[in-house]
């Protein structure tokens, strides 16, 4: 859709979809209500949307994404929700009007923890008095 329409949604969404699992960060259902204000408004997230168990009330949501946790799906479904893929998102809206396109903290994945982890036992083990 992106070499077609020229929107930008769809030119941000094809550089999300070919960037690496590593980028792609998942999302819990708490960060999805608390940035999404309107119900008519699509939640698009291209990574992995996660349950979160300390929400009680989930609000009517659409949400789009690549995977879900089983039981954040079925929450949403439960609560009069609606859950689309990316192809019946392009169906549907194609140029990605009345939509939200969130994404998960980069810092929070386990790639970046062990990367940190690294870069610190370098940094203890080089010896500065050369």
């Amino acid at each position: 859709m992106a070499r077609k329409t020229k929107s930008k949604f769809n030119i941000v969404i094809l550089k999300r979809l070919f960037s690496s699992r590593l980028n792609q960060q998942s999302i819990s259902l708490s960060s999805l209500i608390k940035y999404s204000t309107d119900e008519k408004k699509t939640v698009v997230v291209v990574g992995k949307v996660l349950n979160d168990e300390r929400i009680q009330k989930i609000p009517k949501l659409s949400i789009c994404a690549l995977k879900f946790s089983s039981a954040a799906k079925q929450r949403v479904l439960k609560n009069g929700g609606t859950i689309y893929t990316f192809d019946q998102l392009a169906k549907n809206n194609p140029m990605g009007k009345n939509t939200i396109l969130l994404r998960g903290k980069k810092t929070k994945t386990s790639g970046k923890k062990i990367q940190n982890q690294i870069s610190k036992k370098k940094h203890l083990n080089s010896s500065f008095d050369k």
